[in-house]
């Protein structure tokens, strides 16, 4: 996935700010956990939850309100 694509979308400039501030809280905590994966491999199951193939760690991403 490319980061662009997915915030391009979004109607308000506040809401892309927030989706690619938690991508990049993302890539910190990979790097934080000295894991070989990058933010491409990212994936989304069929109910849009994001998940790496590559590992067994659980995670979501959340950026609503405040």
């Amino acid at each position: 996935m490319e980061i662009s694509e997915p915030i391009l979308k979004f109607r308000y400039r506040h809401d892309a700010q927030a989706s690619l501030f938690g991508k990049l809280l993302l890539i910190e905590g990979l790097k934080d956990l000295r894991l070989k994966c990058k933010l491409i491999d990212l994936k989304r199951s069929v109910f849009g939850r994001p998940y790496l193939e590559s590992t067994n760690i659980d995670f979501n991403i959340s950026h609503s309100g405040n």
